[in-house]
């Protein structure tokens, strides 16, 4: 991983979804205002999520239901269709922010763990002993196939539904990208997508020389950076909107 202190950037980007910025964003701005030179905090999404059509009915009623992202619980709340067959589950979210779309969009509680990832989510007691059960897993198209895999390994009946799709954000949208590029800010990246995205948006190669220095959220994110000639500034202790300040505070603090 590469560190330096010494770097100062004009802005911070945050690159998650339309909807799902304007608070981190504040806490962000807030949390810099001290400085004597506060970066700007801006908001170019590297995804474009899209609701999936025609989403087939299952005729099975879980007994524990894992919703992967917000936008997973966002888009099953509008199926009326399918939303009957998780009254009586049990539920579980992959962090925080997931968690508190149950309660906004089902009006539930999550489970959610405290490390706010697919391999926390499996170390919870109640995805240990799971022989026989019916869990159903609601995410997007495409991801990871760790959850299914482990819970059919330990003896679970796993379904999954996808209820959204992730797309490259329009050509206007890439545009401004490159065009933000240029200044070489530095931009937070919580997601393998979103990381994916920024590489091909940018036309980048697989070498240090492009000099994009990020921000991301976990060793796996960080394996594939460095793969792809990023400059890893630092990493947080996760994708929570308070981890994600605490670095960015460390960070920027630090360098005075």
């Amino acid at each position: 991983m590469t560190t330096d202190a010494a770097i100062e950037f004009d802005s911070i980007v945050v690159t998650r979804p339309l909807g799902q910025s304007p608070e981190l964003a504040a806490k962000l701005q807030h949390a810099l205002a001290s400085l004597d030179k506060p970066p700007q905090i801006e908001h170019f999404p590297l995804i474009r999520i899209e609701p999936l059509q025609n989403v087939p009915s299952e005729s099975i009623v879980p007994d524990m239901v894992i919703f992967i992202s917000s936008n997973a619980v966002k888009h099953f709340a509008h199926l009326e269709h399918l939303k009957f067959t998780v009254a009586d589950s049990q539920l579980f979210a992959v962090g925080e922010n997931t968690a508190k779309s149950v309660k906004d969009y089902l009006s539930r509680d999550a489970f959610y763990p405290q490390k706010m990832n697919a391999e926390g989510l499996l170390a919870l007691p109640e995805l240990t002993n799971v022989m026989g059960q019916q869990w159903l897993i609601i995410k997007g198209e495409g991801g990871r196939a760790l959850l299914r895999e482990v819970l059919l390994t330990r003896g679970a009946k796993v379904t999954e539904i996808d209820v959204y799709k992730r797309c490259l954000p329009s050509l206007e949208a890439q545009k401004g990208i490159q065009e933000k590029a240029k200044r070489r800010p530095l931009w937070l990246i919580s997601s393998a997508e979103a990381l994916n995205n920024l590489h091909r948006i940018l036309g980048l190669s697989d070498n240090a020389e492009h000099h994009t220095k990020i921000i991301i959220t976990s060793e796996r994110l960080a394996e594939l950076a460095l793969q792809k000639g990023f400059i890893i500034v630092s990493q947080s202790a996760g994708a929570a909107e308070e981890q994600l300040v605490q670095c960015v505070k460390n960070l920027f603090y630090n360098q005075e």
